[in-house]
């Protein structure tokens, strides 16, 4: 379970949590254009113990998950503040599925951004824990400087995709459609009959 909640720690890098102690106010919450992905994570948030609300925004464009309580909230926040300073390939994971994007193009490559620089940092510390080979550079825009990591090549990718990857079905259907590359899940041994984005048995 502890893989789980790192996991969810991360997802973080692509939401908010919303700590009020005056008002008695704490949430976590994360955004993405799957409802399918959001529906999986609102899967694992229930194999922790907590309740997961999905919402439906801009007209059906993208979608919010919620969760709403201090105990939840309070240790995400502590493992996401724990995790970046040592993170785990879990924790990697999530990050990596909230900002992470595949492309197919000259190069091929994984492109991992954020607009706080420890962000980045810690999923490079991941990545070098496990000999990917990556690059580190800044993207200048007008609202601001953006960090990136990128990794390149397919057998670059194929080790980032074995040892961290990709629990998005949308991002492992990429790998898979572009390069063959399947994202070995971390949560198959809570879904023994399925295969789906999890990789189980259909």
């Amino acid at each position: 379970m502890e893989e789980i909640l790192e996991y969810l720690a991360g997802l973080k890098a692509d939401g908010y949590l919303l700590i009020d102690e005056k008002k008695r106010d704490y949430q976590y919450r994360v955004y993405d254009k799957s409802r399918e992905f959001l529906q999986l994570v609102a899967g694992l948030i229930e194999r922790v113990g907590y309740k997961a609300h999905i919402y439906t925004r801009g007209g059906g464009r993208w979608y919010e998950l919620a969760v709403y309580g201090r105990d939840f909230t309070l240790l995400i926040d502590e493992l996401w503040h724990r995790l970046l300073e040592n993170p785990t390939n879990a924790f990697a994971r999530g990050l990596a599925d909230a900002e992470a994007s595949v492309i197919r193009g000259n190069p091929n490559r994984v492109k991992f951004t954020n607009r706080d620089a420890a962000v980045v940092k810690a999923f490079v510390n991941a990545l070098a824990r496990n000999a990917v080979p990556h690059r580190t550079y800044t993207e200048r825009r007008r609202s601001g400087v953006d960090y990136v990591a990128v990794i390149t090549g397919v057998d670059n990718i194929a080790r980032f995709a074995e040892s961290i990857g990709f629990l998005h079905p949308d991002k492992r259907r990429r790998l898979l459609d572009f390069w063959g590359i399947e994202s070995p899940p971390f949560f198959d041994h809570l879904y023994p009959a399925r295969v789906g984005v999890l990789g189980g048995r259909a």
